[in-house]
């Protein structure tokens, strides 16, 4: 569970996934776990809404901006989530 939600903005994203194209509008909120025992985990297992699983890890704003670092999606997230640190 969440708690705290305040919505920070939305992305559209235009994409290429295999042959196809894609497109999605992410709403973008900030929030914390009401289980602060998550926080002490290194990842989470997740999944989509079409069955798919994933793994989502913890990753600071500074790693995901190295330019070695893969990128990250939506476009235009890691600013949207740098401005909000400056709010």
């Amino acid at each position: 569970m969440v708690a705290g939600l305040r919505y920070l903005g939305t992305l559209e994203n235009i994409y290429t996934y295999g042959d196809e194209m894609g497109h999605e509008i992410v709403m973008v909120y900030d929030g914390g776990f009401t289980d602060p025992a998550l926080y002490e985990r290194p990842w989470l297992d997740a999944q989509e809404d079409d069955g798919m699983s994933f793994r989502a890890v913890w990753l600071s704003l500074a790693a995901a901006a190295r330019p070695d670092h893969p990128p990250v999606y939506p476009a235009g997230l890691l600013e949207l989530l740098a401005a909000a640190l400056l709010r």
